[in-house]
């Protein structure tokens, strides 16, 4: 190779090595760069991308209804719409000016809160200030929203006309008092500014009933506020599914009103009645009740499931059964309860009276703690873990699991507690010294009327979505067997005896037969030093030959008498006669049953739904074909309802008399006034006469009964 030859080899080699250092150093370069701008200076480049950036905005999807077992709506949600202008969409301010007195005229009519020259300044000072999200009107009702759309200027659409509508609801609850703490309510989360369930059915099945929530784009305005840029129509939100309870609101309000009158009599603290299907758990009504400052009563707390209590008396049924499944006792046995006080030092377990000598059942009849006592120390003094063993493997150490949040645990002392005194044992005996929620009592009870078969209580039925029922909860709740079938037999023999001439023997029927348990409780302060009063309690089942349904009652604090069976027990047996006379499947057939057939009597309200239903039910209807107004009047004759048109005029106050709550609500809402609801049921008066001129925003109650 000549001289030149190598000259030109390294000059080529020389230029691909510095080409070579320059890619080097520059890739050196561009990663010191990404390092310093990840690392470094990243909360500066952070502030930009936020500035510029479109965060998606979340969509609400209108949250689903809470239903009674036939349907009716417990809980539901009013939709309504929040109404926005962007000001600056339209960018020709000839086109703009040419119909801003139109739209200014047409708000004025239509929200009545500005004149038509006020909504002229209103909405030029927004655009002069670039005002993207300018406030309309919140709350607005479907039908004004569907109106505000053909507006001038609005008419154009959210891209061309700047009309911004987004979707709310106004949560409510068509029966009001009644199930208040069951269905429980809303609160708003001031981390996500959502409202979320807080209590109750609302709380439990919160994202069964929210369903799936949608995202848009947002726009940043000034100010760092977001404007959505969205059809409120084009949302990818998906529905939350209805539920369907096992309540009957029917036979919840007569609960209700049953537990509140003989509260109000005793002038009760509080109180809980709980209704059951023996079978299968399903709760058919639930009452909690407590009172106020003004002596009046509310569901202002789920005691039912929420509260820990001694029992007192109504657990010397699990007591007895435990017993008798150790076999050292029988039922015909006999039991020394002397002159009716067993003594433990300074302490003593009292009767009413003196028995002597007496059978166990008599013992359970006659409700003696002195008996109760004798017999379970007998058999576990120096056993103490095996009576708690066997509570144990009755489940009576476990929540009975109702599908509602909020349920406490029982309490249930151990022989190597540091609590456990010479007296406890006899103290468990008769239900103290344990604490239990009254649904736990009530589950073991149910237990004892199932053949022993222990279920868990249940109040929801199914969830529907889009009107078709999805999942229906059936009898898979089992836990299992609480006795032997001897046991049963015997236990289920001294709960009617209870009824036919015991403690309860005053709420006796010659109709049908009860089997249960009556509750005098002492409450003390935690340390049992300072007494405070009785609490009173029934529990059982009915038809006691084929039972059906299980029902509590507790009343805490009754002033004057306070006995179970003269407090507690009157509310069950009303609650057993309405069922009696109800429910086919446990009344005796008679030749005097009534075999005419009577037209149902409909609420007045939408004529749609009221067609639709009576179509369904095959019922003959009347005048249908004439009807040309959305709500409708209707009158039950002897062979068939006449519908009648309930026209309804702007600015006039419509007729709502006869309606139910939801449909009352609605109407008058959606024509702009705001309304106030008492009672329960249908309409029965409303306080501005219907036909009468009001203003939008103006107050109407409306009571119902």
């Amino acid at each position: 190779m000549s001289k030149s030859q190598n000259d030109i080899k390294n000059q080529i080699m020389s230029r691909t090595t510095l080409l070579y250092l320059s890619f080097l150093i520059l890739g050196f370069l561009i990663i010191a760069r990404i390092a310093y701008l990840q690392f470094i200076n990243d909360e500066k480049w952070l502030d930009k991308y936020n500035n510029i950036s479109v965060p998606p905005k979340t969509t609400i999807p209108v949250r689903a209804d809470i239903l009674d077992v036939h349907g009716k709506v417990l809980a539901t949600t009013l939709p309504l719409y929040k109404i926005r202008f962007d000001t600056q969409v339209i960018k020709n301010d000839s086109v703009y000016n040419a119909n801003i007195d139109s739209l200014s005229i047409c708000l004025s009519n239509l929200l009545k809160d500005k004149t038509s020259e006020e909504y002229v300044v209103y909405l030029t000072e927004a655009r002069e200030k670039g005002d993207r999200y300018l406030k309309i009107a919140d709350d607005i009702a479907r039908e004004d929203y569907l109106k505000l759309k053909k507006f001038p200027i609005f008419i154009k659409g959210r891209y061309r006309g700047g009309m911004i509508a987004d979707n709310v609801g106004k949560r409510i609850n068509p029966f009001g008092a009644l199930l208040k703490r069951t269905i429980g309510h809303l609160r708003c989360d001031t981390t996500t500014d959502k409202d979320i369930g807080a209590a109750g059915l609302e709380l439990t099945y919160d994202k069964t009933l929210k369903g799936t929530e949608g995202y848009t784009l947002t726009k940043r305005l000034v100010g760092k506020k977001f404007m959505p840029i969205h059809d409120d129509d084009n949302s990818d939100e998906i529905p939350g599914k209805d539920i369907i309870t096992s309540i009957d609101i029917n036979i919840q309000d007569f609960a209700h009103q049953a537990l509140k009158k003989q509260m109000q009599k005793s002038k009760a603290s509080y109180g809980t009645l709980i209704l059951m299907e023996v079978e299968t758990g399903f709760i058919k009504a639930i009452v909690n009740l407590g009172m106020a400052e003004d002596s009046s009563y509310i569901e202002d707390f789920n005691y039912a499931v929420g509260t820990s209590l001694a029992p007192g008396s109504t657990f010397k049924l699990p007591s007895l059964v435990v017993a008798l499944e150790k076999g050292d006792i029988k039922i015909t046995d006999t039991v020394d309860t002397g002159k009716g006080r067993l003594s433990f030092g300074d302490y003593n377990i009292k009767d009413e009276m003196a028995y002597g000598k007496i059978s166990v059942e008599d013992v359970f009849r006659h409700s003696s703690n002195v008996g109760m006592a004798t017999i379970i120390r007998k058999s576990f003094l120096g056993k103490e873990d095996e009576f708690i063993e066997r509570l144990t493997a009755m489940k009576l150490n476990e929540i009975s699991g109702i599908d509602i949040d909020g349920e406490v645990a029982p309490t249930i002392r151990s022989p190597k507690s540091k609590e456990w005194s010479g007296v406890t044992l006899a103290q468990m005996a008769v239900g103290y010294e344990v604490k239990y929620a009254p649904i736990q009592i009530l589950t073991f009870y149910n237990a004892i009327a199932n053949n022993g078969l222990l279920v868990k209580p249940r109040i929801v039925k199914a969830f529907r979505e889009q009107g078709k029922e999805m999942t229906e909860f059936k009898n898979d709740n089992k836990k299992g067997y609480v006795c032997n079938s001897s046991t049963l037999k015997q236990v289920q023999e001294v709960l009617e005896a209870v009824v036919q001439n015991g403690t309860a023997r005053s709420i006796y029927s010659k109709n049908y037969r009860i089997a249960g348990k009556t509750g005098t409780a002492k409450i003390y302060n935690e340390n049992l030093k300072k007494f405070n009063g009785y609490r009173a309690s029934f529990v059982g089942y009915f038809p006691a030959d084929k039972p059906k349904y299980s029902c509590m009652v507790m009343i805490s604090e009754p002033e004057g008498n306070y006995y179970g069976s003269q407090v507690a027990a009157p509310v069950f047996k009303k609650i057993a006669d309405k069922l009696y006379s109800i429910d086919g499947g446990i009344r005796k057939e008679t030749s005097s049953v009534d075999k005419r057939i009577y037209l149902p009597v409909s609420k007045n309200g939408f004529f749609n739904e009221t067609e639709k239903v009576f179509e369904t039910l095959n019922i003959k209807t009347d005048s249908v074909n004439n009807i040309k107004t959305k709500w409708i009047f209707t009158t039950t004759g002897e062979n068939s309802v006449k519908f009648s048109e309930n026209k309804i005029r702007e600015n006039k106050v419509p007729k709502v008399l006869g309606m139910g709550a939801k449909d009352a609500v609605y109407l008058l809402e959606k024509l702009g006034m705001k309304v106030s609801l008492k009672g329960r049921g249908e309409v029965k008066k409303q306080s501005v006469k219907a036909g009468k001129m009001f203003l939008k925003g103006d107050r109407i109650l409306i009571e119902l009964g």
